[in-house]
């Protein structure tokens, strides 16, 4: 019995059932209705869509396909689902998957490309996935898989999801964050299977490497930092997400000390730099999409209120890596800012990072 075959057999059993109850109650009960939300999911995205994680971060058993017509040559497939049911009439969950030359704004889907900004981080998935993902806000968390196919020169495999629920508190927690998480590497697997990228694959997905900061993530001290923030001098306050040394994307918040905070005109908050790595495709997103990119020119050097250097790494790390410091009080530079201290934090920074990853290490 070919698959065709068999799905007209389920329908017409499950029609033939409904037929056979009095005011077709089995129907409304829900067993076409459920047949028909199992095919909408099997169908969707090229059939590439883990169909067990999805019913469980939507919370809802009975979702639809909406179409979603591809808008690149190099994209390969797009879907989105949504609810169908009044659990989360809201709730959706976007997929996009394509080659790397084709992807673009890799930042602008993760809601990252505003540098400047003292909110949005990016978290490594972790477990031999390189992937990233921002629950900074949880009700509409973001998250990307990049594979680097063996068999595809210079070129990647990138997948992109993006889930929406009401339920915002839900994704604030762990296990929903590494189930996103697991969506999105399974997603990937299958992806990369179907249209021929041979790569290395992570692990399946049961933890992340670190807690996710949120946007009011309080600061520590950098001595007891343990995550993309360690190397920092001692007494920094810093806000830090968890490492990988396959992580295409890493920042670190540095903020200010509470002397700072009480200067006349520090009134953007707390946040004073961010710290930034980028691997991969993601540094020429660095250098196209994020709001200081028009003043990243060259391997090295300072442009109000951003500092950058460039290493050399292997190629399965992309080639090259950017490292960034940037201003948060301001697009321009804030007047409070040191330079020393500036070029202090990006050397502890970058070489931390650039040692995580295999790369050489900077030179200032």
């Amino acid at each position: 019995m070919t698959k065709k075959t068999r799905r007209i057999f389920i329908a017409s059993l499950a029609i033939l059932g409904c037929v056979g109850v009095t005011a077709g109650a089995l129907c409304y009960g829900g067993v076409y209705d459920n047949w028909r939300d199992d095919q909408a999911m099997s169908r969707a995205c090229d059939g590439v869509l883990p169909q067990g994680e999805i019913k469980q971060l939507l919370g809802s058993e009975h979702l639809r396909e909406d179409a979603r017509p591809k808008s690149a040559e190099e994209l390969l497939t797009s879907c989105r689902l949504r609810v169908s049911d009044d659990k989360d009439p809201y709730g959706t969950i976007s997929v996009t998957v394509g080659w790397s030359g084709g992807a673009s704004d890799l930042l602008l889907h993760l809601d990252r490309q505003v540098t400047y900004s003292g909110t949005s981080m990016l978290s490594p998935i972790g477990n031999g996935w390189r992937g990233v993902l921002n629950a900074t806000t949880p009700a509409n968390p973001k998250a990307t898989v990049v594979l680097s196919c063996d068999n595809k020169k210079n070129d990647s495999l990138v997948v992109q999801a993006d889930a929406f629920s009401v339920d915002s508190y839900g994704m604030s927690k762990p296990d929903q964050q590494a189930r996103f998480a697991r969506f999105t590497t399974g997603t990937a697997k299958a992806a990369a299977a179907k249209w021929g990228c041979k790569t290395a694959l992570g692990r399946k997905v049961r933890n992340l490497p670190m807690p996710l900061p949120t946007r009011r993530a309080e600061p520590l001290p950098a001595r007891q930092a343990k995550g993309t923030c360690a190397g920092l001098a001692p007494d920094t306050p810093v806000v830090e997400t968890g490492t990988s040394p396959d992580a295409p994307v890493e920042d670190c918040f540095v903020n200010k000390r509470r002397d700072e905070l009480a200067r006349p005109g520090n009134d953007h908050g707390s946040r004073q730099y961010r710290l930034a790595a980028y691997y991969g495709p993601f540094v020429n997103a660095a250098l196209t999409e994020t709001s200081n990119s028009d003043r990243i020119n060259g391997p090295s050097g300072s442009s109000d209120g951003v500092r950058w250097i460039t290493v050399d790494c292997p190629t399965r790390q992309g080639g090259t890596a950017l490292f960034t410091i940037e201003s948060i009080a301001d697009v321009k530079r804030s007047p409070s800012l040191n330079i020393k201290h500036e070029r202090a934090a990006l050397k502890a920074f970058a070489t931390k990072s650039a040692a995580r990853h295999g790369c050489q290490q900077p030179q200032y």
